[in-house]
């Protein structure tokens, strides 16, 4: 009697081992799965924020050139309306001188 549950308690006992090894192995094909979802997750992440500060520097950088344009035309205005204004008055002095 005493060898029959010894022999039932061994059987049980590597049941238990098989089932540990079992549901081990299970567990690291999940985990390598979860491993393999995280990495691509974050490539995407990393793909969409690559994208997101190339929009950055684009938005920015038309904004540098606009500011550029910007600055270029209010200097020809500015120098525009000084010519102007120059010839005009040398013109009234030119008329007036020779009258």
């Amino acid at each position: 009697m005493a060898a029959e549950s010894l022999e039932q308690r061994v059987k049980t006992l590597e049941n238990w081992k098989a089932e540990h090894i079992m549901d081990y192995a299970e567990h690291k094909k999940e985990d390598v799965k979860r491993h393999s979802d995280l990495v691509s997750a974050i490539q995407a992440n990393t793909v969409a924020m690559d994208g997101a500060v190339t929009l950055y520097r684009d938005v920015v950088g038309v904004i540098r050139i606009g500011k550029g344009i910007q600055d270029f035309l209010l200097f020809i205005t500015k120098w525009g309306v000084v010519g102007s204004i120059s010839l005009y008055v040398a013109d009234l002095v030119k008329t007036y001188m020779v009258s």
